[in-house]
């Protein structure tokens, strides 16, 4: 049995003490750093600190001081995000105070007729004060397609177009979302394929490793004014024969070959400024026996060659179960290998014990914290993954925070802070977001 946890509020007073001691001491020192100048031995810094440098602190103090305030279980239970059924936003609210996931992902059955309703049920799932819970959606376009009134072109239109389609088109898609309460969208298909029988074939942004290069950074620069950006899926299914949602499909290519192939679009989706990256459940025996999203090497690739600095989402971990080989039968026994390979969330399109092999979303979550306590897993572990996940929450409430006192739900702020003049950062740092 799960142990309880207190209503989701209610804990945050003693985080939101901490916090709040750690922006203080920050904006001291620099206000103290303007009124006095600089003490110290070496070169003096610039006299006056810029309003973007003053949120940054403020920003990276809030960030570390949650992090430094949460219990081991609210940290594991961060690195999770679960679909939770139906289109009551009190239903979404409980799960969340309930279960403390760092986001939901939004399926077709949750959407309702017109972006005010999908909004309704988002904003249930806000209940922190200065972070944003995730919610996430599939939404690509073409065959893979949540909201009902999104009839922009898909992947395999825009893979005959000019690269400057997919940015225009991927634009529009973000303000839908971001108009609907999404915050992180699922939806730049990074895979590449000339191989029509391909089961991504009709979803990929182009048949030729630049091709869909080019598109993949145009869209991941379309969408990011309103949404954070994922690529899926790593290391790229262009190679594999099987659908990774009822297998573990397996490619023959080595490393040398990945990096000249499948790995173009990615390293040009993360030099374009995506935020996430989603690991996919297929394998490369010439670089590890292991499914991309439990391996240690992929993840290693991933950051130290492509210099990915997000978050590292898996694809659904139900598919793996769903493969029906063994060793993949036992959802906590996955979670673990998730976590332990370099995953930052875990996801489950499904919260339903029945579908998680008699788990619950808090005893998969339990089950996470008894491993860490037990030393299988290290806390090391669990904190780096937690403050990538608490840097998103921030920098997506950050840029909430932007367009509504600048232009309303909806507009397009590449980096909101960064494009704002410093009297609109001003108005930012003055704003209740801050304690």
């Amino acid at each position: 049995m799960p142990t309880p946890v207190p209503n989701r509020a209610n804990r945050l007073l003693p985080s939101l003490l901490v916090v709040g001691v750690a922006v203080m001491a920050t904006v001291g020192l620099i206000a103290l750093s303007l009124a006095q100048g600089w003490a110290g031995s070496g070169p003096a810094p610039s006299p006056s600190i810029s309003p973007l440098t003053r949120a940054d602190e403020i920003d990276q103090a809030l960030v570390q001081g949650q992090l430094d305030s949460m219990s081991l279980r609210d940290k594991v239970a961060l690195l999770t995000m679960w679909n939770v059924p139906g289109q009551s936003a009190s239903d979404v609210t409980a799960f969340v105070e309930r279960v403390h996931p760092g986001g939901l992902i939004l399926m077709g059955s949750n959407v309702g007729s017109d972006p005010e309703t999908v909004r309704a049920l988002t904003a249930g799932a806000q209940t922190l004060p200065r972070f944003s819970t995730l919610v996430a959606m599939d939404e690509e376009g073409g065959d893979v397609v949540r909201l009902p009134w999104d009839d922009l072109p898909g992947a395999h239109q825009l893979s005959r177009e000019d690269p400057s389609s997919a940015r225009d088109v991927f634009a529009q898609r973000g303000a839908l979302l971001a108009e609907a309460g999404v915050t992180v969208n699922f939806g730049v298909v990074a895979d590449v394929t000339d191989n029509p029988s391909s089961f991504i074939a009709s979803r990929i942004l182009g048949v030729t490793p630049q091709a869909a290069a080019d598109r993949v950074s145009e869209a991941v620069r379309g969408e990011n004014p309103y949404v954070a950006s994922t690529l899926k899926h790593f290391p790229g299914h262009g190679s594999v024969s099987g659908d990774s949602h009822s297998s573990v499909p397996v490619s023959d290519k080595n490393l040398e070959k990945w990096r000249l192939t499948d790995g173009q679009p990615f390293s040009s989706g993360i030099a374009a400024g995506a935020q996430l990256v989603m690991m996919a459940h297929i394998s490369f025996p010439a670089v590890d026996s292991q499914p991309a999203s439990l391996s240690l090497e992929w993840h290693r690739i991933l950051r130290s060659e492509l210099g990915f600095t997000g978050v590292a989402v898996t694809d659904d971990l139900l598919m793996l179960q769903h493969s029906g080989l063994p060793e993949y039968a036992d959802p906590l026994a996955v979670a673990r290998a998730a976590v332990m390979a370099g995953n930052d969330l875990l996801l489950y399109v499904s919260s339903n014990p029945n579908q998680l092999a008699g788990y619950t979303p808090e005893s998969i979550i339990d089950g996470l914290v008894s491993d860490v306590a037990r030393g299988e897993i290290s806390a090391k572990r669990i904190d780096e993954s937690a403050l990538r996940v608490l840097t998103l929450m921030r920098d997506i409430k950050r840029s909430q925070y932007a367009r509504t006192t600048e232009c309303g739900r909806v507009c397009p702020l590449l980096n909101p802070v960064t494009e704002l003049s410093d009297a609109s950062v001003e108005r930012y740092l003055a704003a209740r977001v801050y304690p």
